[in-house]
């Protein structure tokens, strides 16, 4: 530990980033009483499993979704949508990846084109171009992120189609599914991706 860090008690901090399939985290799991993560919920839990009774404070996985109501700004709802579901390509924790369309919204079709026109419009590159506003996956999309970037559930259909812009597969414009249901796999919170539901 680098001299002059301490935790909010005096006591000493520790840091053990995770490093590919290794596990730092088992040996310092049992010699502590508590653990702040961010991260998955099965990280949480496998801290848990290494010491029952620790205390972990934890930033885990979930689905973010932007509420529009009739009563709602419907140019500001567009921009607010588009800017979070799509900045950082849809795979920042804090992405507005579901949308819920409330009355008039839902069935408005000029919201739907304001929104399609919005994120149509998106420019889609890697940093260098500095014109663009959405950038690559992290990483090359695994088989659910592929399937959720091309394959629609029973009942849904695409507002926006997302397209494959490169061969490394890591540059995707944006999609939009619309009739998304509550159990469909759209909704897993292990799926961040370019995608809107």
């Amino acid at each position: 530990m680098p001299v002059g860090r301490r935790s909010a008690e005096g006591g000493p901090a520790r840091h053990a980033p995770g490093r590919g399939r290794r596990r730092p985290g088992s040996r310092l799991a049992r010699g502590v009483d508590r653990i702040i993560l961010t991260g998955a919920s099965e990280t949480a839990a496998l801290f848990r499993s290494w010491k029952p009774e620790l205390t972990i404070n934890a930033e885990t996985s979930g689905k973010d979704a932007l509420v529009v109501t009739p009563a709602a700004d419907r140019d500001l709802a567009v921009a607010d949508l588009v800017t979070s579901a799509f900045g950082h390509a849809g795979q920042k924790c804090s992405a507005a990846s579901l949308g819920i369309l409330v009355g008039s919204v839902y069935s408005s079709e000029r919201f739907r084109r304001q929104l399609v026109d919005a994120a149509s419009s998106l420019v889609v590159d890697w940093p260098q171009n500095l014109s663009a506003t959405v950038g690559p996956l992290t990483e090359d999309p695994s088989d659910k992120l592929r399937r959720a970037l091309t394959t629609l559930e029973p009942g849904e259909e695409w507002l926006l189609q997302p397209r494959q812009l490169d061969e490394t597969g890591r540059l995707w414009s944006p999609g939009i599914k619309s009739g998304v249901k509550p159990e469909a796999s759209s909704t897993s919170p292990r799926c961040s991706a370019p995608c809107w539901a």
